[in-house]
């Protein structure tokens, strides 16, 4: 697919979780553009499918491994304010500990 003010679309408008059907519209409009909509529209051959599978599981360890980072992150520079309650800084670090079992940290 060749870079075009179409695909900046869609490299600006990220998911972010409550855009899903923003994005798959916008992302229709390009395929439609480029004349790549027949890929949604075929099914995928079996023999393709394991490779599709493997790049989607790279894809998204990546992503989970930068989540853990960040929660590791959070949870290392947060610090307790001075003169604040010791409740709101221990609510702080369960809600990073929380995200962190969710990240899949142990």
């Amino acid at each position: 697919m060749s870079h075009t003010p179409l695909i900046s679309i869609l490299t600006k408008n990220k998911l972010n979780g409550d855009n899903f059907q923003e994005l798959k519209r916008n992302l229709l409009i390009v395929l439609n553009y480029e004349k790549y909509k027949f890929i949604l529209d075929k099914m995928c051959p079996p023999e393709a499918q394991p490779k599709i599978m493997k790049n989607l599981e790279d894809l998204l360890r990546g992503q989970v491994t930068l989540a853990q980072q960040s929660t590791i992150t959070n949870l290392m520079n947060s610090q307790q304010k001075p003169d604040s309650p010791i409740k709101e800084h221990m609510l702080k670090l369960m809600r990073f500990f929380a995200e962190a079992k969710h990240n899949g940290l142990n």
